[in-house]
């Protein structure tokens, strides 16, 4: 499965549990953040409003289908709450758990 079609995938997955599909911001920094050198990582500074957490969700569910752990880590336990319990059926497509310490 190409990278393009796994795109597709989480992109209508997106559609599916929030009834609306994700900005053309989004997609572009998941694939700017999945086009990286072998071996060598991404850091992205994604400005408030953007959808941080669709993009992450996004590129965590992609990552886990090429068989990566994934862990998502925030250093805000105000948010870690409520936004695992927003991306729990997004995360579920795929069946993938959701959870969290807060």
């Amino acid at each position: 499965i190409s990278q393009y079609e796994k795109i597709a995938v989480v992109k209508r997955a997106v559609e599916i549990t929030s009834k609306f599909p994700p900005r053309e911001i989004q997609l572009l920094s998941v694939l700017i953040m999945l086009n990286s050198e072998k071996g060598k990582g991404r850091l992205a500074q994604i400005n408030t409003g953007e959808g941080k957490t669709t993009i992450v969700a996004m590129l965590a569910a992609i990552k886990a289908l090429e068989g990566h752990q994934v862990d998502i880590v925030t250093s805000s336990p105000e948010l870690a709450t409520p936004q695992s319990i927003q991306q729990k059926e997004f995360y579920r497509q795929f069946n993938l758990t959701v959870s969290h310490n807060g």
